[in-house]
């Protein structure tokens, strides 16, 4: 259901898990020359399809929210074998009626002004 092969793909101009699950092996995450946020540092899969279907897409994505686990843990130990990280101890109080106060970027119709037109 929902399938689609390379040439579309390309075609399209589909990227991330759009692509991955026709067979196309770019992340740009792994890439040496396109990484970005750090990504190089850290030790992680990729994962392609080859049918090109919502299964596919589907077993993309729960694949790599799992790797992300991996990814996550990794960052964390980076961070503790860091001697020179400091935490920052921000603390804010905030009173009960700011809280409760609506503002104009609060609703979420004024959030989502780009996707109505």
């Amino acid at each position: 259901m929902g399938t689609y092969n390379f040439n579309l793909c390309k075609e399209m101009g589909l990227s991330g898990v759009m692509s991955r699950c026709v067979g196309i092996k770019r992340d740009l995450r792994l890439s040496k020359s396109e990484t970005y946020a750090n990504y190089y540092y850290l030790n992680f899969r990729s994962f392609i399809g080859q049918n090109g279907d919502s299964f596919d897409r589907y077993l993309i994505r729960m694949n790599e929210m799992s790797e992300s686990i991996n990814i996550i843990n990794q960052i964390i130990k980076k961070i503790n074998n860091n001697k020179n990280f400091k935490q920052n101890n921000f603390s804010t109080l905030i009173e009960k009626k700011d809280i409760l106060k609506k503002k104009n970027d609060s609703f979420m119709e004024n959030i989502i002004q780009h996707f109505k037109y």
